[in-house]
């Protein structure tokens, strides 16, 4: 799976969990709807200044947000857990 596929996807899992739309995150990111739209429906490839605005913005670490999938999914887990 290449970079872009895993942080896309790690993504979509935290914004799901969290319940934060589209809106919300490119808000907190300082990014336009629709260039997030495109990065998350990978019709484009964004900076790497890009990718650490929407991390911080989901408060993660960027090294977090491209991880295996699976291994990033118990990681979210976790944090769940630990937010009151």
């Amino acid at each position: 799976m290449r970079d872009i596929d895993r942080f896309v996807a790690n993504t979509n899992a935290v914004m799901d969990a969290c319940e934060l739309s589209q809106e919300t995150v490119a808000s907190r990111a300082g990014l336009h709807l629709v260039s997030l739209n495109r990065i998350l429906n990978r019709r484009t490839n964004p900076a790497m200044d890009t990718c650490q605005d929407i991390a911080t913005a989901l408060g993660f670490e960027l090294r977090e947000l491209l991880d295996e999938p699976k291994h990033f999914e118990r990681l979210l887990k976790r944090n769940l857990q630990l937010t009151p």
